[in-house]
């Protein structure tokens, strides 16, 4: 059970708008890497593994101080947005986002161990777990369209589509960003004060298979991961 808190993080945007003419707008934006560092604790039962370790009269209960290292990968945007009248508009965006910077590894540093038999068989108190990630930069293209049909409402629809960065055989259910495929609807409402807008995104069903897994136990070999999911959004403005 691995429980931890971030710290705070900083980031950087920089970008570039330009208005062609009045119909239509170029942009550019820059993000940069996100380095997160979590601590809280790691607590937990060997029992099992003991066992089978031929070590069943050893303690197998565990607590640990522990640390996470991982971070939020840079990107870099380009789009376009062009108003073909005054009630309908179009927009496409393209993402490059860079995984295999920030999701090379996993690191996890555990400290200060309380069970004395574990820190005999490892030979200390802290243990350093380095999970293989490698997950491959990606490119997500999206477009969208905005409709009016009466004045103050729009009608929004989309579509994304991002290759899935994750190797197969580093494929878990806890990291399987697999989605490719998204689609998304929306309405709003814009007042001379206030706005408000309601929107519905679905990453459609996919599924990816692993052969032999990375993970050293093995557990994941000859298993397949489904991904599938609902996303749904309201936001209120206010002009000043």
């Amino acid at each position: 059970d691995l429980e931890t808190d971030d710290h705070d993080a900083w980031n950087g945007d920089i970008g570039l708008l330009y208005r062609v003419n009045d119909r239509l707008t170029l942009g550019m934006n820059y993000r940069t890497k996100t380095a997160i560092t979590s601590t809280g604790t790691a607590s937990g039962n060997a029992d099992v593994q003991l066992a089978n370790l031929g070590l069943g009269g050893a303690r197998p209960d565990f607590r640990y101080d522990a640390e996470v290292e991982t971070a939020l990968p840079a990107s870099l945007t380009a789009g376009a947005h062009w108003r073909a009248t005054d009630r309908l508009h179009f927009s496409a965006q393209v993402d490059w986002i860079n995984w295999s910077d920030s999701f090379d590894t996993l690191v996890v540093n555990l400290s200060n161990g309380n069970n004395a038999d574990l820190n005999g068989l490892a030979g200390g108190s802290s243990l350093t777990d380095r999970i293989p990630l490698d997950w491959d930069d990606a490119f997500v293209g999206r477009i969208g369209v905005e409709y009016s049909p009466v004045e103050r409402w729009w009608l929004r629809a989309g579509y994304a589509y991002g290759g899935n960065p994750i190797p197969n055989r580093n494929l878990t259910p806890l990291n399987a960003a697999i989605s490719e495929h998204t689609i998304s609807a929306g309405v709003g409402y814009r007042g001379d004060q206030y706005g408000v807008d309601f929107a519905w995104q679905y990453d459609l069903p996919h599924q990816e298979s692993t052969g032999v897994s990375n993970i050293l136990d093995g557990e994941y070999s000859g298993t397949s991961t489904r991904l599938a999911a609902h996303w749904f959004g309201l936001t209120v403005t206010r002009k000043f």
